[in-house]
C-alpha cells in the first residue's frame, strides 16, 4: 500500500471560525473525559476483560493489548451511536464484561465523521484497549510525551515511532493526577480537501492514552509505577479485515509503553547537560581508570577490549566495566534533523534519572 506525503500536496491555510475551534476543543476534551471514566470502570471491574469478548493481541513486559471480537460481527449501525453515559450506566460493583463490552459503542461520540465514512459504518469499529503497569511516575509520561516545539516533537518521535495531538495532566473523579495522550481524527472536509488516490487508505481513528500512580512498585524493581490504561478506535476506509486492521492498530499503539524509556532519556540529556556545565575548563576525566569504578574490575581484559564492553559514563565520567553499565540511545538534534545515537551510562546515574523530577525537566527543556 502506497503511503501519502502531505508535503507532496499542496495545502491551503486552514482557518477555523471561534464556534468551530471550541467545539474542537470540547471535543477533545470528551475523549479525555470518557476516556476517565472508562479507566475507573475498568478498575472497578476488577482490571479483568471477558475472553469471549476480547481477544489479546499482544503483550510488553506487564502491558496487554486486547481488541475487541464483537467488531467483528455486523450490527444496526445506529446502535454504535449510543451516547457515552451509556457506556457507564451500571454501577461500579458490575462485572468488566458489563461495563467494557460496551465499549465499542463509544467510538462513534468522539469525532464527526464525514458523509463518506458515515455510509460506511455497516459494523462497530475494532476497540482496543491497553492495560497494565510500568515503572514511573504521571509526570514522567507526561514528559516522555511532551513536545512543545517541531524538533522536540521529532524527538519523542524517535523515541516512540508514532505522533500525539496532546498530552498534558489532568485530574480524575477522585482528584488524583492522571498523564494523558491524544491523538484525534477530526473532519475538516468542509475547509481542507485532501487528494485521492486508489491505493491510498484513509482511517479515522481516536487514541487516548492514560498514566496515573499506582503507588506499587514494579515487579523485581523499587520504583514507583503508573498504571497504563488506554482506548482506541480505528475506522479504516477500505476492505482491510477488521481483525488484521485492529491487531496491526494494537501493534503500534504499544509503542506508547516506550513513554518512560523517552522520560527517562531525557533526564539522561538533561543530567549530561548539567554535568558538562558544572566540569572545569582542564579537569582530568575520571573514565582513564583502568578499573571499573563500582566493582573495581580490571577494564583491560581482553574479552573487554574485544567486545567494547564497559566505558565511560557519559554522565559522571567514570569508567564502568559491562556489567555495570548500560547503553541508551539518546536522540540529538542537528538543526532541523534528529539522530539516535548509543551512549553509555552507569547503573547509578541510570538510577538517579530514574528518581530526578519530572516537572524541573520538562521546565528546563524549554531552553533546550
Amino acid at each position: 500500500m502506497a503511503k501519502f506525503n502531505v508535503h507532496d500536496a499542496a495545502l491551503p491555510e486552514v482557518k477555523l471560525s471561534p464556534e468551530r475551534e471550541a467545539s474542537l476543543i470540547a471535543e477533545v476534551e470528551a475523549v479525555v473525559q470518557n476516556t476517565l471514566e472508562l479507566r475507573s470502570a475498568f478498575a472497578a471491574g476488577g482490571r479483568q476483560l471477558d475472553t469471549s469478548a476480547w481477544k489479546l493481541v499482544r503483550t510488553k513486559d506487564d502491558v496487554r493489548a486486547y481488541r475487541s471480537r464483537r467488531a467483528l460481527h455486523g450490527v444496526d449501525p445506529t446502535e454504535s451511536r449510543a451516547d457515552t453515559s451509556d457506556v457507564l450506566s451500571s454501577s461500579s460493583s458490575s462485572s468488566s464484561r458489563t461495563t467494557l463490552n460496551k465499549l465499542t459503542t463509544a467510538s462513534t461520540t468522539s469525532s464527526n465523521d464525514s458523509e463518506h465514512f458515515r455510509a460506511k459504518k455497516t459494523a462497530r469499529p475494532p476497540a482496543v484497549v491497553l492495560s497494565g503497569t510500568v515503572d514511573g511516575t504521571a509526570e514522567d509520561a507526561v514528559l516522555g510525551m511532551l513536545a512543545d516545539s517541531e524538533q522536540h516533537c521529532m524527538m519523542r518521535q524517535s523515541y516512540l515511532g508514532t505522533e500525539l495531538e496532546d498530552s498534558r495532566i489532568t485530574k480524575d473523579a477522585r482528584g488524583e493526577s492522571v498523564s494523558y495522550g491524544l491523538r484525534q481524527s477530526t473532519d475538516l472536509s468542509d475547509v481542507l480537501t485532501l487528494p485521492r488516490s486508489h491505493d491510498v487508505l484513509r482511517g479515522h481513528l481516536s487514541v487516548c492514552q492514560t498514566f496515573a500512580n499506582s503507588g506499587l512498585p514494579v515487579a523485581g524493581t523499587r520504583h514507583h509505577s503508573v498504571e497504563m490504561f488506554s482506548r482506541a478506535f480505528l475506522q479504516l476506509d477500505g476492505d482491510v479485515p477488521v481483525n488484521v486492521a485492529s491487531s496491526a492498530f494494537a501493534e503500534k499503539l504499544m509503542a506508547l509503553v516506550n513513554t518512560m524509556e523517552c522520560a527517562t532519556a531525557y533526564k539522561l540529556t538533561w543530567m549530561m547537560k548539567q554535568s558538562s556545565r558544572q566540569a572545569r575548563p582542564g579537569t582530568s576525566v575520571h573514565g582513564t581508570s583502568s578499573h571499573c569504578a563500582n566493582c573495581t574490575r580490571s577494564l583491560n581484559k581482553l574479552s573487554n577490549l574485544l567486545f567494547q564492553r564497559g566505558g565511560t559514563c557519559q554522565v559522571c565520567r567514570r569508567g564502568f566495566c559491562g556489567k555495570c553499565s548500560v547503553n541508551k540511545k539518546i536522540s540529538i538534534g542537528i538543526g532541523s534533523e534528529v539522530m539516535q545515537k548509543s551512549m553509555l551510562f552507569c547503573l547509578e546515574c541510570l538510577l538517579e534519572a530514574k528518581h530526578i523530577s519530572a516537572r524541573e525537566v520538562a521546565v528546563d527543556q524549554q531552553k533546550w
